[in-house]
């Protein structure tokens, strides 16, 4: 998903990504967040000539939130962070602590 890809974990965790990388993803998540969006609204209407309305919201919930939310998560993060005036210095992870046993 290119929601990882771009904007990874250390992003997120770390608060910081850089305007250019922000920007691009920002480019490339906001159509995919507006059809989410619009998916939702439409899955919910076409449920609700069969099923009781709780159904599809427990549907969406079981089978599609939980990623819907990650990918909003970070658009958040991102139209956040590139409109920081001041930057700390780039965090970098502890060497000793990755995991690079492969």
């Amino acid at each position: 998903m290119f929601a990882n890809k771009f904007v990874t974990d250390l992003h997120v965790k770390f608060k910081y990504i850089h305007v250019k990388r922000g920007e691009e993803s920002l480019d490339q998540l906001k159509p995919s967040l507006m059809m989410l969006n619009n998916f939702i609204t439409q899955f919910q209407t076409e449920m609700g000539k069969i099923f009781a309305p709780e159904v599809a919201i427990e549907w969406l919930e079981t089978y599609f939130m939980q990623r819907y939310r990650k990918v909003k998560e970070r658009v958040e993060f991102i139209e956040k962070a590139i409109h920081e005036k001041s930057w700390k210095p780039r965090p970098i992870p502890d060497a000793d602590k990755l995991d690079n046993k492969r």
